[in-house]
Order: structure tokens, then C-alpha cells, then sequence
């Protein structure tokens, strides 16, 4: 065999191409066997590197196609939500639009059925019809009167209550009159369902008014009529228990009814509708205060009813030199009420938004108002739960008008009087002299309008004032009106629409600057902000009177408007001067238009994509020239602000 030495054997890699020399023998080289190549092994190691980082490869390719997976029928869920909540909120946008073209118009109360000057009458169907429909029951009203005393020493109280549970009485009337306060045992016992006789309880439908009237306007039988208070009843069933108790020292009426009857079966005599379960037994009251044709005088008003209304007939002319509250449940609370219920445009004398300076029907009325009624007192409290509260209301000290559900909204028109007089000890407004309007309600509208601003100046250039504090409250309820404020003026809703017209006056408020505020959850707000004016001042604190119209800058305002998911809508008089901030959280969108506005520049930023601000300032130089300021801010509703020349 021939060997070759070791040195001089070929080489397949030269020396400067690896950096490990090793000499590879020849194929039939014995001693060839269990030597390796460097790069055979290296490209081993590279294939097997090449298979482990395809295994990774694909398994990342499969991850991110299962991600992908899961991120499309994602989209697809999320798209359908998307494509839902569009769609709600188109149709929550075209009702928006169409309530905002075509505002519903507050409807008017129901008129009364029967006029204050006509004899009493049963109020229902129902009521005619309990004891066999088509008879009418043949019981004929009963009556009873009082004198009454007026004066600035003698108050005037009257109440009408209610109990449960009175049974059959057949040993005497159903009236029992007293001139004086004392218990009284009743005749007769109260049936019980636990005496073990069949039977039912009936509910007794009561209703009827108290009625304010001059003795002026009295007729027929009552042409001569002194100062008294008339009780009138009517009832279907001659077991409607009726109590009626008067204290001439107190002057005070208490009306005390049962509002339910027991009723056998099993015994026919006390069945008083047989073969007709449709009727119900009704009792009517009517109560008549008949005041001095002219300046009568109370020291004191206080009237507390639960199933009656309210009624100042037009024709009234009374003074209360302390304080009036009138509160009534179910019943209804109308000032300037005509006595001929058919009457439509002298029982409903208020209706907003169709009120207006040069509306002549309302200028005509509101004279005729002020001509023939007067109603006044320093503080004025109405509280209704489920009616409403229409008239013209005066304002001295202090006006709380206030509904919890009224069936049909709360109608306000405030006619403000002059400063008492020295004779009532100079009473006018609070500790401050400045006179408060307070207007709230649940579910119902408010409605209001400042009369002044409505009838020529001259009918009331000697009481023309403003109310200092003004505050209006809704929670359901929808928002009209215009006045004038001193002050201060807070209007709050939470899902109801504002749409006021507010006038700021200058010179009664202690340090000068008038403050307006609006505040609403969902519903819209539109504010329109009249022209300021300047009040003349005196040394005796009531400074509100002698308004000047002539226009003044408008630079003591101070305005705050705030809404949640509801746009607002301002409008300044061009008289304004001051600072603008308009704030959105969710970008919503900001407008601004006006002579004389200039927007700050760098003030409308674009990022951060949540929120925007706009502020801008309106007016001229000098150093007030800017006192007033006005800020709005929502977080997903519009904002727009405009000063129209």
C-alpha cells in the first residue's frame, strides 16, 4: 500500500479560508474513518436552526390568524352595536328636531263646568246617576252664613278636613253649625267592618271652592249683601256627614266631612243605588267670603283645603298687611277669576309663550286687571299638590308659588306693586329690602311673564319694580317666561326645556352685580337676555323703583349656564361687554357671533382630542369695560352664543 505523508496530503479548505485546520483523508483512506468536516457540521447546525425558526415561524403565522379571527367577529359585534346606537340616535335627533320646530303649546286648565253665580249643582254623571240612572236625587243645597269683621286687627282662617269610617246617622242633619269652637258629639255610631254584617265602603266624591268676591258685584237676593262667609252643601245621599264649626273671635271656618260610607247588603234601606253600581255619593261645597267693595283690609289670610279650590274673582280689592297662604290638595288655585266660567278669555287670561308686549288682547286684559283687582300682601305663599295655579300674582316682600304634580302645568304672571306704604310700617321686601320670586314645580310647566313688561308703561310707571331674587325649579317640567331681576336669578331643570326671556336691572343690589344662572340635565336651555337697565336710587333702600329704559352697557352681569347631554342656546343684547368661556368635555361645538367679539388666540385647541374651549371677549377699552362675564359648559350638548345689533 502506498501512504503519503501527512504534510503533503491536499487540503479541500486553504488555511486563511478556516478558522480550524483539519486534514481530511482520502475515501479509501483506512484511516479515514471517524474524522468530520467543520463545515458539514456547521451546516447541520444551520439547517437545524433553519427548521426550529420555520416551526416558530408558523406557529406565529397560526397566532396571528387565530388573533385575526377573534379581532374580525369582534368588529363584526362591535359594528352591530354601532349600527344600533346610530340608529337611536337618528331617531332620538329627528324627535328632537321635531319638538324643537313644532314646541307643544301648553294647554290651558280645564274651565269650570258651573259658574260661581249659579246655584250649586251636582259635578258628574256619576253623581246624578247614584241613586238609579236618569233619576236626579231631590236633595236641595243647604246653607248657612257668618258675619265677618274686616280690618287690620281681624285675620281670616279657614280649613277643610276629611276622616274615614262614618257610618249611618239618621237622627239629624247632616249640618251641624256652632257659633263657637267646641267638641261635639255625634250622633248616631260609625259602622265597622268588624260589626259581621256584609257590605262595602263607598267613597264620597267631594269637591267645590272657596270663593274671594266684593260685595259689589252681588245680585238677585244677595244685592244688599253685608261682609260674611257663606256655606253652601249639596249632597245625593242624606248620609253625607258635613261639619261646619266657626269661631267668631278667630275669625276661623273649619269644614270637617267623611269621605266614605258604609253600605248593608243585607240591607236594602241603606242600598241607595240598587241595580246601579255606576254612581258614586257626591258632596258640593262652596264657601263664599264676601269682602268690601273697596280697600278692605285683613290682618292675616290662611286657607288650608284638601278637595276645594281657590277662586279670586276680578272683582276683588282686599289688603293684607301680614302675610297670605293659600294650600290646597286636589283643588286649583285661579287669582282673577271671572265668574261666568264660559268666559274663556277672562278665566284664562295667561298663557305662555302667546303673552306678548304687543299682544293687544294681553295689554287690554292686564289693564283691565289693574283697574278692577287687587290682591296683595307682603309675603304670598300658593301650594298646590295635584292642581294648577293660574292669575296675576302681586309681588311686595316675598312670592312662593309651588306644585308637586299638577294635572296641567303652574301658570304665573306677576304684577309688581309699589313699596308699601308708611302706614304698613314701610314692610317691603326682606331684611334687605329686595323682593323674592320663587316659582317650583315636579311635574308640571311653569309659565310666568313680568306685566310690567307687557302693558303700556304708563298704567304702571307708579308700581313698576323687579323682583331681586328670582328662582325657578322643575324636574320634569318645561320652563316659559319673562321678567325682570335685580339680584339674582337661578332656573334649574332637570329633564324639562328653558325658555326664558330675563331682563337684569342695576341698582337695587347691595354690591351692583346681577347674577344669572341656568342649570339643566337633558332638556335644551334658550336664554334671552334683554337690554339692561339703571334703577334710580334713595336713601330708603328701595332703590328698585323710577326704571329708566334708557340703555345702558351692560358690563355687572355675571352668567353661569350649565348643561349635561342638552344644548344651549344664549342671546346677549349687543349692550354686553365682558369675558367669554365656552367649555365642551366631549367636543361638542362652540359658536360665537357678534359685533365687537374677538376670540383669544391659541384659545381653540384641536388636541387633546377630548374637550374644547373657546374664550373670547366682547367691548371696548377702559378699565370696566370688561366687568361682566359669561361662561357656559356642557359635556356632550352645543353651545352657541350670539349678540344680535
Amino acid at each position: 500500500m502506498v501512504t503519503i505523508d501527512d504534510e503533503k496530503r491536499p487540503l479541500l479548505y486553504a488555511p486563511e479560508d478556516s478558522q480550524e485546520y483539519v486534514p481530511i483523508p482520502f475515501k479509501d483512506d483506512e484511516k479515514s474513518a471517524g474524522f468530520h468536516d467543520a463545515a458539514e457540521l456547521d451546516a447541520e447546525a444551520a439547517a437545524a436552526a433553519a427548521r426550529a425558526a420555520a416551526t416558530v415561524s408558523t406557529r406565529w403565522f397560526r397566532r396571528r390568524r387565530s388573533v385575526r379571527q377573534r379581532r374580525r367577529c369582534n368588529c363584526l359585534k362591535a359594528l352591530s352595536l354601532h349600527l344600533t346606537g346610530l340608529a337611536l340616535l337618528v331617531l332620538i335627533a329627528y324627535f328632537w328636531f321635531y319638538n324643537r320646530v313644532h314646541p307643544p303649546e301648553p294647554e290651558p286648565a280645564p274651565l269650570a263646568t258651573v259658574s260661581l253665580d249659579a246655584p250649586l249643582e251636582l259635578p258628574c254623571m256619576r253623581c246624578f246617576n247614584y241613586h238609579q240612572q236618569g233619576a236626579e236625587p231631590r236633595f236641595p243645597p243647604e246653607s248657612v252664613t257668618y258675619p265677618l269683621d274686616f280690618g287690620r286687627d281681624h285675620p281670616l282662617v279657614i280649613s277643610q278636613t276629611v276622616s274615614h269610617g262614618y257610618g249611618d246617622d239618621h237622627d239629624h242633619d247632616h249640618h251641624h253649625d256652632h257659633d263657637h269652637d267646641h267638641d261635639h258629639d255625634h250622633k248616631g255610631h260609625n259602622r265597622k267592618e268588624t260589626d259581621g254584617a256584609p257590605g262595602k265602603w263607598r267613597n264620597v266624591h267631594i269637591n267645590g271652592d272657596v270663593v274671594f268676591r266684593s260685595v259689589a258685584t252681588a245680585a238677585g237676593a244677595q244685592a244688599k249683601k253685608e261682609p260674611s262667609i257663606d256655606i253652601e252643601t249639596l249632597v245625593n245621599d242624606q248620609r253625607i256627614h258635613v261639619d261646619i264649626r266657626f269661631d267668631p273671635s278667630t275669625q276661623s271656618l273649619t269644614v270637617h266631612a267623611h269621605d266614605r260610607l258604609w253600605d248593608d247588603d243585607d240591607d236594602p234601606e241603606n242600598d241607595p243605588h240598587p241595580g246601579w253600581p255606576g254612581g258614586v255619593p257626591c258632596l258640593v261645597v262652596r264657601v263664599t267670603v264676601w269682602v268690601p267693595a273697596t280697600e278692605a283690609r285683613l290682618q292675616a289670610l290662611w286657607l288650608d283645603v284638601v278637595h276645594l279650590g281657590v277662586q279670586l274673582v276680578d272683582d276683588l280689592d282686599l289688603r293684607v298687611d301680614e302675610a297670605v297662604g293659600l294650600t290646597t290638595v286636589v283643588g286649583s288655585v285661579n287669582a282673577a277669576r271671572s265668574l261666568n266660567a264660559s268666559d274663556v278669555s277672562l278665566y284664562h287670561p295667561l298663557r305662555i309663550p302667546s303673552w306678548s308686549a304687543n299682544n293687544a288682547c294681553t295689554r287690554a286684559r292686564l289693564v283691565a286687571i289693574a283697574a278692577s283687582y287687587r290682591f296683595t300682601a307682603p309675603a304670598v305663599a300658593v301650594h298646590t299638590t295635584s292642581g294648577h295655579i293660574t292669575g296675576p300674582w302681586s309681588l311686595q316682600s316675598r312670592l312662593d308659588i309651588a306644585s308637586v304634580s299638577g294635572n296641567e302645568d303652574v301658570a304665573v304672571a306677576v304684577i309688581p306693586t309699589a313699596a308699601a306704604s308708611s302706614a304698613d310700617g314701610g314692610h317691603n321686601g326682606d331684611e334687605h329690602g329686595a323682593a323674592s320670586l320663587t316659582l317650583k314645580t315636579v311635574s308640571g310647566n311653569v309659565r310666568f311673564l313680568d306685566v310690567a313688561a307687557a302693558v303700556d308703561p304708563a298704567v304702571n310707571d307708579d308700581t313698576a319694580t323687579a323682583a331681586a331674587r328670582l328662582t325657578i325649579a322643575t324636574a320634569s317640567g318645561n320652563i316659559w317666561g319673562r321678567t325682570a331681576f335685580v339680584d339674582a336669578a337661578r332656573i334649574h331643570s332637570v329633564s324639562g326645556r328653558v325658555n326664558v326671556a330675563l331682563e337684569p336691572v342695576r341698582g337695587a343690589s347691595p354690591n351692583g352685580v346681577a347674577m344669572l344662572e341656568t342649570s339643566t340635565t337633558s332638556g335644551t336651555t334658550r336664554v334671552e337676555v334683554l337690554g339692561g337697565r339703571t334703577a334710580d336710587g334713595n336713601d330708603d333702600g328701595n332703590n328698585n323703583n323710577n326704571i329708566n329704559n334708557n340703555e345702558v352697557p351692560l358690563n355687572w352681569l355675571q352668567s353661569h349656564h350649565k348643561s349635561v347631554s342638552g344644548s344651549i342656546e344664549l342671546h346677549y343684547p349687543a349692550s354686553w361687554v365682558g369675558h367669554i368661556h365656552l367649555e365642551s368635555t366631549a367636543r361638542a361645538r362652540l359658536t360665537v357671533a357678534g359685533k365687537d367679539v374677538r376670540v383669544l388666540p391659541g384659545r381653540r385647541p384641536w388636541w387633546p382630542p377630548v374637550g374644547r374651549k373657546l374664550e373670547a371677549v366682547k367691548g371696548g377699552e377702559g378699565e370696566n369695560a370688561l366687568a361682566s362675564n359669561v361662561t357656559a359648559n356642557t359635556v356632550s350638548g352645543s353651545i352657541s352664543l350670539s349678540f344680535p345689533e
